[in-house]
C-alpha cells in the first residue's frame, strides 16, 4: 500500500508527484510491489511519476503516446503488449491526478 507521508518524509515531491506514484504503484506491470514486504522500494516509480507529473503540468491531460514515451524512457518498453483496457485505465488514473491549480 502506497504510504505517502513515509515518502514525503524521504523525498523531495508535490502532491501531484505522489498522487501518480500511487497510480504507479497500482498499475505495477512488473509484479515489483514497491512498499510491500519483500518487494521493491516504496520509491521505485518515482523517477516516472516525477516525469509524468511534469509533462501533465504542462499539457493539462496526457494520451497513452505520453506515457507510453515517459515508460520507454525508463524501461525500454513501450507498454505495447499491456492487457485489454489497461492503457485506458493508466492514462485515465494519471490524468485524473492533476488538479486544476497544478496546471498552466
Amino acid at each position: 500500500m502506497f504510504d505517502a507521508e513515509n515518502l514525503a518524509e524521504s523525498h523531495d515531491t508535490n502532491p501531484l508527484e505522489h498522487r501518480i506514484l500511487a497510480v504507479l504503484i497500482a498499475f505495477d506491470p512488473y509484479g515489483l510491489k514497491p512498499g510491500a514486504p519483500g518487494g521493491f522500494p516504496l520509491d521505485e516509480y518515482l523517477p516516472e511519476a516525477q516525469s509524468l507529473a511534469t509533462l501533465l503540468t504542462q499539457k493539462g491531460a496526457l494520451t497513452f503516446t505520453d506515457v507510453s514515451d515517459v515508460w520507454m524512457a525508463w524501461f525500454d518498453d513501450d507498454l505495447s503488449d499491456l492487457p485489454p483496457g489497461t492503457a485506458e485505465w493508466l492514462v485515465a488514473s494519471v490524468n485524473a491526478c492533476v488538479s486544476v491549480d497544478e496546471t498552466h
